[in-house]
């Protein structure tokens, strides 16, 4: 009686991103907003960092309300590749929210978004290709 190995997407990324998000979340309201409310000077940083956490619970949507529904079911051989660049994604948001570190943050951002978005989206698209057609999608 062999106990198969369940999918990445049915606890390891939704854990992953709920991790990320909750430090986040204590981040961004515990040090940046205090930060900012201090020294007003810096908004700017400020402003970046909402719209940086607002891709991040984009992507927190999409992957823990979709496509868990979808792959949780099944395993694949690229799930240990998505969930790495899930994991590369993740600490890149956090730089972005660590005070004085998150210049080296916005760069990896800068530069690394144009070979993120297209591997992520290919990989998410073979992944989606390869589900069975029975696997549930609700």
């Amino acid at each position: 009686m062999s106990k198969e190995t369940p999918s990445l997407w049915k606890k390891v990324i939704p854990r992953t991103n709920h991790t990320f998000l909750v430090i986040a979340v204590l981040l961004f309201l515990g040090v940046d907003t205090l930060l900012v409310l201090n020294d007003h000077s810096l908004f700017f940083f400020l402003i970046v960092m909402i719209l940086v956490l607002g891709a991040f619970v984009e992507f927190y949507r999409f992957e823990n309300l979709n496509l868990t529904k979808r792959f949780g079911r099944n395993k694949n051989g690229l799930d240990g590749w998505i969930y790495g660049l899930i994991i590369i994604r993740n600490v890149v948001v956090i730089l972005n929210l660590i005070p004085f570190i998150q210049i080296l943050g916005f760069i990896f951002i800068i530069y690394g978004i144009g070979f993120f978005i297209p591997i992520y989206a290919v990989l998410i698209w073979i992944r989606y290709r390869k589900t069975p057609k029975d696997s549930p999608t609700n």
